[in-house]
């Protein structure tokens, strides 16, 4: 916790107004086990503020997420539950552009693509960070949990997961 307020602080004194009120207020009462689930839950986090749920809701406890905390994080007013959001992957004929690919992931382009020629739309459910829970997350370093990655390509049956650097060309990336 002294390792979080000392990143708040010095982004506060770098650029005043960089955290809100809220934010300051919802970290002033995060307890020591609170601010481990949430390093937990930014660890699978897209950078986008979501953790794609995976098949079943025990699956995220491999990844040190039990219901438990997830509830903790939720009356923390860190994570809701989100509508469910649709991702439209289209797949050309020649292999993607990486820098297209709307997902990133603690600093790792993730490129989907359909089994099959065309395109699809896949509705993905999410635990969606609020507000406040996606100035925090800015605290927390990323790194991305590869294991997790390839759980989710798992799930996704129609769909080919690939993992890559941004600025690499899709040669470079792996296929999870």
């Amino acid at each position: 916790m002294q390792e979080i307020w000392g990143k708040v602080l010095a982004g506060e004194v770098a650029r005043p107004g960089s955290y809100s009120l809220r934010a300051l207020d919802v970290l002033r009462a995060l307890s020591r086990t609170e601010a481990e689930a949430f390093q937990r839950f930014r660890y699978l986090c897209m950078d986008q503020g979501w953790v794609i749920k995976l098949a079943r809701p025990e699956d995220h406890k491999e990844f040190g997420m039990s219901m438990h905390d997830l509830l903790a994080l939720r009356e923390a007013g860190l994570v809701v539950d989100s509508e469910v959001l649709s991702v439209k992957i289209n797949v050309p004929d020649a292999p993607p552009n990486p820098d297209d690919s709307p997902l990133r992931y603690n600093g790792k382009v993730v490129v989907m693509r359909h089994r099959k020629s065309g395109s699809i739309t896949l509705s993905l459910a999410v635990l969606q960070l609020t507000q406040v829970g996606m100035q925090l997350m800015r605290l927390v370093e990323p790194l991305p949990n590869m294991a997790y990655l390839r759980k989710l390509a798992s799930g996704l049956l129609p769909v080919r997961l690939f993992v890559g650097n941004p600025g690499d060309t899709f040669d470079a990336f792996q296929e999870l």
